[in-house]
């Protein structure tokens, strides 16, 4: 199943953000150039489209049974590595990555308390898969595939160069390149979870996780 617009339908258990919801009221207010219900509907916005803290939102994501793990965040430097520069995507240096990704709420609290501004690494593979469509050539690639391209979608992001849709787990790996702009994150890789940021654009929700993927279901 596909979603790719404003209004499509996902999987039913798949709930829009409300901010989701009142960006296709703007939207449509726009196109009726209704000039006060939009600047209304972008007040709204405002108010609710807000970065979370990261830490709290790592612990939810532990409790849903999302193995976590910290990113370095964008210009951080470590002197025992002078080459290392953080992007936000990237783990701290010293660690190891993924591998190290836990449910474990004590040590997400710990490592959030000492590096509060970490962005938040989710392991792949377990709880679920990600298809990433990263920019217009990847949104390109996605439509020549056609409307079944896609399993059922229990989860779709909005990430600072495209979007990732969640996806059940099948037990593949990581596959770069399956389509230009398209990579498929799997057993034994990670993406980056909101609220984490890449300078001024950070990850979102628009379509929140489902139960069908979430241990808390």
């Amino acid at each position: 199943m596909e979603v790719t617009f404003v209004g499509q339908t996902s999987h039913p258990t798949c709930k829009p953000t409300e901010v989701f919801t009142l960006t296709q009221q703007w939207c449509d207010a726009a196109q009726r150039d209704d000039v006060t219900e939009a600047n209304r509907l972008q007040a709204e916005i405002d108010k609710h489209d807000r970065p979370a803290k990261l830490g709290p939102s790592a612990l939810w994501y532990a409790k849903q049974g999302w193995p976590v793990f910290p990113l370095a965040p964008v210009g951080y430097t470590d002197p025992r590595r002078p080459d290392f520069l953080g992007d936000g995507k990237k783990p701290y240096p010293h660690t190891r990555g993924f591998k190290d990704a836990t449910l474990d709420p004590d040590q997400v609290r710990r490592w959030w308390t000492d590096m509060p501004d970490s962005n938040i690494g989710l392991a792949t593979g377990v709880m679920f898969d990600v298809i990433d469509i990263d920019g217009p050539t990847g949104v390109a690639s996605l439509a020549q595939l056609g409307p079944d391209a896609l399993p059922d979608v229990h989860g779709k992001v909005d990430t600072p160069r495209g979007t990732h849709y969640y996806v059940s787990p099948t037990g593949d790996g990581n596959r770069a390149g399956v389509k230009p702009g398209i990579d498929y994150r799997g057993a034994g890789g990670y993406v980056c979870a909101p609220p984490s940021a890449i300078g001024d654009r950070r990850y979102s929700w628009l379509i929140q996780p489902s139960p069908e993927i979430r241990k808390s279901a």
